[in-house]
Parts: structure tokens; sequence; C-alpha cells
């Protein structure tokens, strides 16, 4: 949608995206560079509720993507259990028959929605998920 300003579904383009995470059995950090995710473009939205209360505006989203798939360039340094793990690499994520609900919530100021909040909670079909080198080339791993 060119005349929004807005990027392409598909393929929806991530530069870098990194996360932590310290679960007690799982730790660690992922940076994934250079993210494609096709299948957007494919979204069918079930229901949109909008919310407004003084200066806080919500909205729940329900919607489905029949098919997922996302590709690119990772590092991750972390701890399952006492195993470490860790490398560099390619990876790929495709999913099915995936439904989301989204809760998204911010202020309104200056006539401008700041999100503040965005929950995304998926229910999954299908999964696979592949890493190359995961293990720092550790084959018995």
């Amino acid at each position: 949608l060119p005349e929004f300003d807005m990027p392409a579904l598909d393929p929806y383009y991530t530069e870098s995206y990194s996360m932590e995470y310290d679960g007690g059995q799982l730790r660690g950090k992922l940076v994934a560079t250079d993210v494609r995710t096709y299948g957007l473009a494919k979204a069918h939205f079930l229901s949109v509720k909008p919310e407004m209360v003084d200066d806080l505006f919500r909205l729940d989203i329900d919607l489905e993507i029949p098919k997922l798939l996302i590709d690119g360039n990772y590092d991750v340094d972390g701890f399952v259990a006492s195993f470490k793990i860790g490398g560099q690499g390619f990876f790929n994520i495709s999913m099915e028959d995936m439904r989301c609900t989204w809760d998204i919530s911010g202020h309104v100021v200056d006539d401008k929605w700041v999100v503040e909040h965005f929950k995304m909670t998926p229910t999954i079909g299908g999964m696979k998920i592949w890493f190359s080198d995961l293990f720092n080339g550790n084959d018995d791993l």
C-alpha cells in the first residue's frame, strides 16, 4: 500500500530482531537478521473489536493464516537445562493452520495512537523448525 507508506506483506522484511529469554530451564539470547516472512498476505481477519475509554484505545483482533514461512540468518547463545547451545547460520520455520489473537492497546496523544502494549497469542496446527549449526558444529547434538 504505497499510498499509506506501508511495507509489502509478502514477503515482509525485518532487518534485525533480538530477543532475550530466561525461563528457568531455557535461557539465552537470539539475534535474527535479514528475516523474510511469507504468507501474511493470505491472512483472514475473523474479528476486529475496538474499544475506547477516555484516552486509552484498545484493539482485539482475531485472524487466521493458512501457511506461514519465516527464514533468515541467526546468532544464538544460551542454555537448555545444562546443555549449552549456540551458533550462527540460516534458519527457517514453517507453520500451518495458524490462528492468532492480538491485544493491542495504548494512549492517544495529540490525535496519535501510541502503542504501549502488544500481546500475540497464537494457536498453531503444525510447525517445523530448522537451524543450521545450532550446536556450534557438534553433530552429536
